[in-house]
């Protein structure tokens, strides 16, 4: 079973490929006019998926990037960060897909659920108000830094021994996933929530790590296809993210060998620096349409 999840998620891949870079080639001229540079985008993807690999959400990083001289709209951030992140991820599912032992049933069913509320997020997201969608990323990104706090300090990181959750576990499971999926599409970044929550449950790190590398890549390649029909999304970081697939290639040999909780606690600040100047963005507009 775990073998047709990694064939499934390969050619999901290819086919996402090949609609991603046919779009792009059809709309290279405007791709090249946009803001940012492409070595820019190419170092954002490899920071970003670098430290994705090891259990660091790559959202926020790749917003910080993104943000950084405004060279991304905030009302595009939420489908550039995941069209950009397919391939990496993607990248990323496979090679834990094909070292890891994990129960199939349970790789199955978060995958399933963070899928559908990928989905239904999606639809709600490119349509959202631009300040709207700030506030909510903003509250998000707190949210997560409120996770990572307490997976370090009240739990630790290193879970349980179970390769698989059942019953009622299982269920409490899938919930978490559908809802992280859908937040996921705002730019949430799911990988720090599935994680905590799968620990929390009593999951092993190690089986933790196949199934939400591959709940991400899946529910976020549903969300990205309606991000590329809407052309919600920049194209430079997209073309790029193939900087991301090495930087994968390259972390994934180091994966055991490096204590996390430093670059956890790293990940607070900037989740809580994200967030901060989405809180601030919305303040300065509000003054400026009352002057």
């Amino acid at each position: 079973m775990v073998k047709v999840v990694f064939v499934g998620i390969l050619l999901l891949m290819a086919v996402y490929s090949i609609r991603l870079f046919r779009q792009l080639y059809r709309d290279r001229d405007s791709v090249s006019r946009e803001k940012g540079e492409f070595w820019y985008y190419g170092l954002a993807s490899v920071c970003a998926m670098f430290l994705g690999t090891f259990g660091i959400s790559d959202s926020p990083i790749s917003m910080l990037f993104y943000r950084k001289g405004n060279r991304v709209d905030d009302e595009l951030l939420p489908g550039t960060i995941i069209v950009a992140a397919i391939l990496p991820v993607g990248t990323m599912a496979l090679a834990f897909l094909g070292t890891v032992e994990v129960d199939p049933i349970t790789l199955l069913a978060c995958v399933a659920a963070q899928t559908a509320g990928a989905v239904v997020g999606v639809k709600l997201i490119v349509h959202m108000n631009v300040r709207l969608l700030r506030l909510v990323m903003g509250i998000c990104l707190i949210g997560a830094a409120g996770l990572i706090i307490f997976r370090l300090f009240f739990f630790g990181i290193q879970g349980g021994g179970a390769e698989g959750l059942h019953s009622w576990k299982l269920a409490v499971a899938m919930a978490g996933f559908f809802v992280f999926g859908g937040l996921n599409m705002i730019g949430l970044g799911a990988t720090v929530p599935d994680m905590a929550i799968l620990l929390l449950l009593g999951m092993s790190m190690r089986a933790v790590y196949p199934v939400v590398m591959a709940g991400n890549v899946v529910s976020c390649c549903f969300g990205a296809f309606q991000f590329l029909d809407e052309k919600s999304y920049a194209g430079k970081p997209a073309v790029m993210s193939f900087c991301g697939v090495l930087a994968v290639l390259a972390a994934v040999r180091y994966v055991n060998k490096v204590d996390v909780k430093y670059l956890q606690a790293g990940m607070v600040f900037l989740l809580l620096y994200c967030a901060g100047t989405m809180f601030l963005k919305n303040f300065r507009e509000k003054g400026i349409d009352k002057v």
